[in-house]
């Protein structure tokens, strides 16, 4: 149960947060691709966004 494993992780870690997952991390944030989209915009309105 969710609880066992909580109280496992405790024991093991000292801590209740979750351990880091395996896999890719983001490189950025959404609002982060926004406002360099929106730079792009600004600099060169008529380009194309596709």
């Amino acid at each position: 149960s969710t609880v066992k494993k909580t109280v496992r992780r405790f024991e093991e870690t000292g801590s209740v947060k979750y351990r880091p997952r395996s896999g890719k991390l983001k490189s950025a944030t959404h609002f982060d691709k926004s406002l360099d989209v929106m730079q792009l915009f600004a600099e060169n309105p008529n380009s194309s966004i596709r």
